[in-house]
């Protein structure tokens, strides 16, 4: 079996098998949580469910979340050298497709690296008068290795 690891806050656990991706995200095995990231300005909340949330759910959300046109706030509000970026993920992403995608804001920051807590960030990103979701964590995002 492949070996996989998941890396939740500073903890890593080794999970093998074609299942493990069914395991609960957290430790509290709670149905709703929300996802920010220092890479990219939406707040993408999973649940309520009735079951606790997966790292097969959270990979599924943010691939889901990832491959929707960019939303023309995000494009008015960045500037030249982001936009530039953008640019040059979506031609690396698919040159013959013209729409600009929510991936293509993370430029080369592409390849998923896992999910943390950074509780002074979460204060300073939530808005105001925003119910807060108990379980936030933010997702960390990298270069791969072999991007050109």
């Amino acid at each position: 079996c492949p070996l996989t690891t998941v890396s939740s806050s500073r903890s890593v656990s080794k999970i093998y098998g074609p299942n493990a991706l069914s395991f609960p995200v957290t430790s509290t095995g709670t149905g709703h949580i929300l996802l920010l990231s220092k890479h990219f300005p939406w707040s993408i909340e999973i649940g309520p469910k009735e079951r606790a949330i997966t790292a097969s759910d959270v990979l599924h959300e943010l691939y889901d979340h990832l491959h929707k046109d960019l939303d023309d706030a995000v494009w008015g509000m960045s500037d030249e050298s982001t936009k530039t970026a953008i640019f040059r993920a979506k031609d690396l992403r698919d040159p013959m497709d013209a729409r600009l995608k929510n991936v293509d804001l993370l430029a080369k920051r592409v390849m998923f690296q896992g999910l943390y807590r950074d509780e002074k960030f979460v204060k300073q990103r939530i808005q105001p008068g925003y119910q807060q979701v108990v379980e936030t964590w933010l997702v960390e995002f990298g270069k791969p290795s072999k991007l050109p």
